[in-house]
């Protein structure tokens, strides 16, 4: 009977805790976002401090370094939302011409035994500048309620960033110099640190190639379109494709024939499954690593809690708990439930 009442009160604890990670998302998402950017500058920090650096010195030239690449960051994506939309009638006319000039490609080919004319009329009807305004402008909202949350991000950034050289210390007064329980903590830190840093370089990475490819076949928005391929690299199994289809999109546009497209869409597949599914594993080898049931839950669970921001997260979010759940011997088997298993030749 005992034992009932703690499940059911542990059932509803859960559902209380998911229902005010949701309802106090405003103040939750900077913290975490704020969080995870410290843990992946602390061996940064203990560097400068192994050297002497004052921590005064330290903590305002890496805040204000961060808070204004972000800052850029948001103004690119605001011009470009801004030329989006200012040349958004003739990126439609010329998209839906494109498209018309295909599928009378594909009538030819198929000697007139399709009818794709309910497919032209489905696209016109689809596809036009009012969508495309309305997309970018919930898009720009976003953007806005992103910027209302950035004094609070700012601000848990400024505070964890001064307080973590001293987290040790902190630690050790909190559990009473438990030595055991103190190394586990920053085995956890550095783990944790390294999954950021690995998963920021790799995801830099990919977008720095692919704005290199959109650059080198004269594509408009490739800046844009290489911070785009960074971002949704943090989004697991769908991000990278998702990531493909704007270049691909504009270079239908842009670009007189298909061959072009063709090719930047060849690249940009080849680029993302090289790295994605053969580089980034090697290098985080099987500590960090999830599985694909592990990897699609959290997608749609962080995702149903936070939008789009929780699929950004959802990943680190998840390898921190795989990390937890290891240094509990009762937890140890969810770990490995949801780690990657690779046997070894």
């Amino acid at each position: 009977m005992l034992r009932s009442i703690r499940n059911i009160l542990l059932v509803l604890l859960f559902i209380l805790a998911f229902y005010l990670l949701n309802i106090l998302s405003s103040l939750i998402l900077p913290l975490v976002f704020a969080m995870l950017v410290v843990i992946m500058y602390q061996p940064l920090m203990l560097f400068l401090r192994k050297y002497k650096f004052p921590t005064a010195v330290i903590v305002p030239i890496i805040a204000t370094m961060t808070i204004l690449i972000i800052l850029s960051v948001i103004n690119i994506f605001i011009d470009t939302i801004g030329n989006f939309t200012s040349q958004s009638d003739f990126l439609v006319t010329q998209f839906i011409k494109k498209v018309e000039v295909l599928i009378a490609k594909i009538d030819t080919l198929s000697h007139s035994r399709l009818n794709l004319d309910n497919i032209t009329e489905y696209l016109v009807g689809f596809i036009n500048s009012e969508s495309l305004t309305k997309a970018l402008s919930s898009f720009a909202t976003g953007l806005g309620n992103f910027g209302k949350s950035f004094f609070m991000f700012a601000l848990y950034f400024v505070i964890l960033l001064g307080s973590m050289t001293n987290y040790k210390e902190y630690i050790s007064y909190v559990v009473r110099d438990d030595q055991r329980f103190i190394d586990e903590i920053a085995s956890l830190q550095r783990s944790v640190s390294t999954y950021m840093t690995i998963k920021v370089i790799v995801s830099a990475t990919t977008g720095t190639i692919a704005a290199l490819v959109c650059m080198f076949f004269g594509l408009k928005f490739a800046i844009f379109f290489g911070f785009l391929t960074f971002l949704l690299n943090f989004i697991p199994s769908i991000g990278s494709i998702i990531a493909t289809i704007p270049p691909v999109l504009m270079a239908i546009i842009q670009f007189d024939t298909f061959q072009r497209s063709i090719i930047i869409l060849i690249i940009l597949l080849v680029l993302q499954m090289t790295i994605g599914n053969f580089i980034e594993p090697k290098i985080m080898g099987d500590r960090l690593r999830l599985n694909t049931v592990t990897v699609i839950f959290g997608l749609v669970f962080w995702g149903i809690i936070w939008g789009i921001p929780g699929m950004l997260l959802s990943v680190p979010l998840l390898v921190i708990l795989k990390l937890i759940f290891e240094y509990s011997d009762s937890l140890s088997v969810i770990a490995r439930i949801m780690g990657s298993h690779s046997k070894k030749s």
